[in-house]
């Protein structure tokens, strides 16, 4: 998927990052996934990650999460809720985000 990425797209974005994870989920239509969302946002916070973004884009609520170590931000949780998925992006490192949310639209548009 990286490879498909145009290398000027990519600069910089990955210069920081020990590992980043991309997990997608359909939703199931009783509507269980939303207790396992908050079980996960509460999770988050028990690990000191701070609430980063919160915003709505295209039908998606996306909320943005970062965790901080010696004032340097160490890792970044991206949950991006939509009618019918749920996207987990779980970056491990530092990295900057305007970078962070051109890569997350092409992720989301399919490149």
């Amino acid at each position: 998927m990286f490879q498909e990425m145009e290398e000027a797209d990519a600069a910089g974005l990955f210069e920081d990052i020990e590992k980043i994870r991309i997990l997608n989920y359909s939703k199931n239509e009783n509507g269980q996934y939303r207790d396992k969302i908050q079980m996960l946002r509460d999770d988050l916070k028990k690990e000191d990650y701070v609430d980063l973004l919160i915003m709505n884009e295209n039908n998606n609520r996306i909320n943005i999460y970062s965790k901080e170590k010696r004032k340097q931000t160490v890792g970044f949780v991206a949950i991006i809720d939509s009618e019918n998925k749920l996207m987990i992006i779980d970056v491990k490192g530092s990295l900057d985000f305007s970078e962070f949310m051109k890569f997350k639209n092409k992720i989301e548009s399919g490149f």
